[in-house]
């Protein structure tokens, strides 16, 4: 079963609201929604998100537009948040999150082609390769900012579950979201959906 995955952009409120996996197309939709909100005027944006994480590259991909874009992006975590959603709250100035907010770390996991009965030892081996790349890049993420470095390091290896106090206090989150406004948005998520359905 396909896991729903939910994008949507207030341009008048000025967030984001992304809720599931992210695959390249999420990305490529994410890019334009945050182009257009960088175009309006220069103030910040918000990021609501949580969800499983996803494609690898689509992830590093939106981190790239968190970081680079010309307004502010303030990321808001809320629910669970992994992998790559985990991630990509690191790309952020502003990292902010709901109480309750669990987190997870995810190192890269092996796919294979679909419809491979057998592989070679070599293929294996670049895979193998390719994974170490991608967790390296990954901490390299989560130590930019977060700290001790082998507390994180340790973390990330056993794909532990951590709250939002400890996420706080290994700096890998910045501080708490209001509920209020968390809710005054979701409203207004829910309305835009409804109106395209």
């Amino acid at each position: 079963m396909k896991e729903k995955s939910v994008l949507v952009a207030s341009y008048k409120e000025r967030f984001i609201w992304l809720d599931g996996v992210i695959t390249r197309r999420t990305a490529t939709v994410f890019r334009k929604m945050l182009t257009r909100l960088n175009r309006h005027k220069p103030a910040p944006i918000f990021l609501y998100i949580k969800g499983t994480g996803g494609d690898y590259y689509s992830t590093i991909l939106m981190a790239r537009y968190v970081e680079r874009s010309l307004s502010p992006v303030c990321i808001v975590a809320h629910g669970f948040v992994v992998s790559g959603c985990f991630l990509l709250t690191q790309a952020s100035r502003y990292r902010l999150a709901m109480a309750g907010t669990k987190f997870r770390f995810h190192p890269a996991a092996l796919m294979l082609r679909e419809g491979v009965k057998f592989i070679e030892q070599q293929e294996i081996l670049d895979m193998l390769g390719r994974a170490k790349v991608c967790n390296a890049v990954q901490l390299s993420w989560f130590l930019r900012k977060g700290q001790p470095a082998d507390q994180i390091c340790r973390l990330f290896n056993n794909e532990a579950l951590i709250s939002l106090p400890k996420a706080i206090k290994l700096k890998l989150m910045d501080s708490y979201f209001k509920k209020e406004d968390f809710l005054k948005d979701r409203r207004i998520v829910r309305r835009l959906l409804r109106a395209k359905s």
